[in-house]
């Protein structure tokens, strides 16, 4: 999937030039972002990258969530979600000192179940607890695998090719990864080229709805048994 979209057009025309199915993530503070997302491909998958607060003096971006009270948090997810619409998803845009945070998830999450969205968290801090706290609330969590392109890009493509190669690696490994990267011209080179590769002929490429956890099927309710 592809990060950090709707601040830039030519980035974004890139990205669509890439000839496989990808998850989009779209900043909502962008000003064509909606627009973007519109112009999405038939066969992509868009979410919303949600700003959230990350450890540090960072900042996600207008309206970011905050850890606090439960009412504020929802508030500001709301905030968010209203900025776009049409996406299927939602995942979360730097945010470690939110999704480490178990009070300030289940708020989260409880707003992302209302409104019938999965969430896929980056897994920005190993401490998250997304995946925790989603059964207590009935939200539908997945966690990425990699980042491909960490620092920025500034590892060229060699870099990326060498995690897009470990990506594969881990697919193969445990049935399926989810990769990360945004839209830097060096990582939208890596990607074209490894999509000829003899390693990407090893895998299937999906969109990460394709990947969520199907839900347990509900207990039919026991009911004494009469007898005549």
């Amino acid at each position: 999937m592809i990060d950090d979209l709707g601040l830039d057009w030519g980035r974004f025309q890139a990205v669509m030039a890439i000839d496989a199915p990808l998850t989009l993530s779209f900043l909502p503070y962008g000003r064509e972002a909606q627009a973007m997302l519109n112009a999405a491909k038939d066969e992509h998958e868009t979410l919303l990258h949600l700003p959230m607060q990350p450890y540090g003096d960072l900042n996600a971006g207008p309206d970011q969530v905050t850890p606090g009270r439960g009412e504020h948090v929802r508030q500001q997810t709301r905030t968010n979600l209203e900025k776009l619409e049409g996406y299927d998803g939602v995942n979360n845009h730097m945010g470690s000192r939110v999704t480490a945070n178990r009070r300030a998830m289940r708020s989260v999450l409880g707003v992302l179940k209302e409104e019938d969205l999965f969430f896929l968290d980056s897994r920005t801090t190993t401490r998250s607890v997304s995946a925790d706290v989603a059964p207590t609330v009935g939200a539908t969590v997945i966690e990425a695998n990699l980042f491909i392109d960490g620092d920025a890009g500034r590892g060229g493509e060699p870099a990326v090719l060498r995690q897009l190669t470990l990506g594969a690696k881990l697919a193969a490994r445990d049935g399926q990864a989810i990769l990360i990267g945004h839209p830097y011209p060096t990582t939208i080179a890596a990607v074209n080229r490894w999509l000829t590769s003899e390693d990407a002929s090893t895998v299937r490429l999906v969109t990460v709805s394709a990947l969520l956890p199907t839900p347990d099927p509900q207990p039919v309710e026991s009911r004494p048994t009469l007898r005549f």
